[in-house]
C-alpha cells in the first residue's frame, strides 16, 4: 500500500526527439503531499541518479544573512537524526554512492548517484537528509570555518572573483548581487538556529522536485519515493518577491586594487531571463562571442594579443539573466583591452552575423548540449531545474529544435536590446601601485 496518495499522474507521457539520444519518455508524478517526481528510464548501465531541486537560493536571501543557503546546504549532509556525519559518510560510501549538496542563485538541493540495486536505501538516505538533518553544533562550527576559508580562497581565483564582483555592479538592489558563499561578516553572525529555521521554511514537499534518471522503471521509482517520503508534509513557500530593478542608465564601475600582476576585467549586462522569448537568441549570441573559434578569441587574443584569457558567459535566471565578458590582460594593455572588448560587442549589435558564423555557433551549442547530457545525473539536474523554475521539464528536450530556429536577425536584435555598450557594468581587479613597482 502506498504511503502517500498520488495526487496527479501524467499518464500520457511526453515524447520528444532529443538529438542522437533518440526518443525519450519522461513521466511526471505529483504525490499527495505536493512533491513532484520526474522519471526517465535508461537501462544502458546499472546506475540511477537522483536530483532534488528546490526554489530559493540567493534570490531569497537578505544582505544581512548572505550565504545562509550555502551554509545550510553544506551542513545538511553532515548527519541526520538517525545518522552521525561519520555514519552518513560511511553508509553512502558503502553503497558506492555520491551525495552532494549545491546552491545557486535561484535554487538549491541535493544530488545522489548510485548503483540501481541500492536504489531503495539511497532514496531513504536522501529523504533522511531532506527531512531530518541533525545540524550538530560541532559540524555547524566546522562548516563555518570552512566557508570563511572558502571565501578567502575565492578572492585569489581572479576570473571567478571578478565575475562575482560584476554582479554587484549589474544589480544595485536585487539579491542576485549577493555572493553564493556570503561574506565573512554575515557567516560569522549566522548560528545553528538560523539554519534550522531556514530548513524548516524551504524544505517542504510543495517546493521540491526530484528527478530520477537511470536503471529503474517508472512504477518502481514512484513506489520507492512514495515510501521514502511518507509523512513528509508542509505547504507552499510564500516568499516576498525580490525588488524589481531597472537596467543601469549610466556606465557603472567597481575597481579593486590587489597585490597581483594581471588585470582581470569583466563587462556585464542584464540579459533575458529563463522564461523570456529572447532566451534562445541570447544563447546563440553568447556562442557567437565565446569559444576558441569565436569573435572575441580570434580578434582580441589571436590577432591583437590583448588577452591572456578571454571568455563570455550568459546565465539565464528566474528574474533576470546576465551576460558577462571576461578578459585577463596586462596592466599596460588595460585601457586598450577594455576598448577592444566594447568594439567587438558593438560589432555584433551593428551588423547581422553571417550564415557561416551562425552555423558555427549553433553547432557549437548543440555539441555542448549532447556532451553535457551523457550522464544520468546531468539529465536529471536539468529536468528538475527547468521544472522547479516553471518552464517545464520538457524544456530540455525541446532545446535542440529551439536553437536551430534562431535566426541571424534575432541574434542582432538580442545584442541591440541587451548589450548596452553605452552603459556597461564594469568590474576590474588590477595591480596596486606597490605591485606595479
Amino acid at each position: 500500500m502506498p504511503y502517500l496518495r498520488i495526487q496527479h499522474v501524467l499518464t500520457s507521457e511526453r515524447k520528444h526527439q532529443v538529438g542522437v539520444r533518440g526518443k525519450v519518455a519522461v513521466r511526471k508524478v505529483v504525490l499527495g503531499n505536493g512533491l513532484t517526481l520526474l522519471i526517465r528510464s535508461n537501462h544502458s548501465t546499472p546506475i540511477v541518479a537522483f536530483q532534488a531541486y528546490l526554489r530559493g537560493g540567493v534570490r531569497s536571501e537578505l544582505p544581512s544573512r548572505s550565504g545562509l543557503t550555502h551554509f545550510t546546504q553544506r551542513t545538511l549532509i553532515k548527519g541526520t537524526q538517525t545518522l552521525t556525519a561519520q555514519e552518513l559518510a560511511e553508509e553512502t560510501e558503502n553503497l558506492g554512492s555520491f551525495l552532494h549538496s549545491f546552491t545557486g542563485k535561484d535554487t538549491f538541493g541535493l544530488s545522489m548517484t548510485l548503483l540501481s540495486k541500492y536504489v531503495e536505501r539511497g532514496a531513504e538516505i536522501l529523504a533522511d537528509c531532506i527531512r531530518n538533518p541533525r545540524f550538530d553544533p560541532e559540524e555547524v562550527g566546522k562548516e563555518r570555518n570552512l566557508i570563511v576559508a572558502q571565501i578567502e580562497r575565492n578572492r585569489d581565483e581572479f576570473p571567478h572573483y571578478t565575475m562575482d564582483l560584476c554582479e554587484k555592479v549589474i544589480f544595485a538592489r536585487h539579491p542576485y548581487r549577493l555572493s553564493l558563499f556570503g561574506e565573512i561578516e554575515t557567516i560569522g553572525n549566522l548560528g545553528r538556529d538560523d539554519l534550522i529555521q531556514w530548513h524548516k521554511r524551504y524544505y517542504v514537499p510543495w517546493n521540491l522536485v526530484i528527478a530520477v534518471v537511470g536503471d529503474i522503471k517508472a512504477d518502481r521509482a514512484i513506489s520507492v519515493f512514495d515510501k521514502a517520503f511518507g509523512g513528509f508534509a508542509g505547504g507552499p513557500v510564500h516568499d516576498k518577491e525580490p525588488v524589481r530593478e531597472a537596467p543601469a542608465k549610466k556606465a557603472r564601475e567597481l575597481i579593486e586594487e590587489r597585490d597581483k600582476k594581471q588585470v582581470s576585467l569583466v563587462l556585464g549586462f542584464r540579459a533575458a531571463s529563463l522564461g523570456s522569448p529572447d532566451y534562445f537568441a541570447c544563447q546563440v549570441l553568447n556562442a557567437v562571442l565565446s569559444g576558441m573559434g569565436s569573435r572575441l578569441f580570434i580578434e582580441l587574443r589571436d590577432k591583437q594579443g590583448l588577452a591572456y584569457s578571454i571568455s563570455s558567459l550568459y546565465e539565464a535566471r528566474l528574474d533576470y539573466g546576465v551576460f558577462k565578458a571576461y578578459m585577463g590582460t596586462s596592466p599596460e594593455q588595460e585601457v586598450q583591452a577594455k576598448e577592444g572588448l566594447l568594439i567587438e560587442l558593438n560589432k555584433v549589435r551593428q551588423k547581422t552575423v553571417g550564415k557561416d558564423e551562425l552555423d558555427r555557433a549553433r553547432k557549437y551549442m548543440l555539441g555542448l548540449y549532447e556532451i553535457s547530457l551523457q550522464r544520468n545525473s546531468s539529465q536529471a539536474a536539468r529536468y528538475a531545474l527547468y521544472e522547479i523554475l516553471g518552464v517545464g521539464y520538457h524544456f530540455l528536450d525541446e532545446y535542440p529544435a529551439r536553437v536551430k530556429e534562431v535566426t541571424a536577425r534575432q541574434v542582432k536584435t538580442a545584442a541591440e536590446k541587451y548589450l548596452d555598450t553605452d552603459h556597461p557594468c564594469i568590474a576590474l581587479v588590477r595591480p596596486s601601485r606597490a605591485s606595479k613597482g
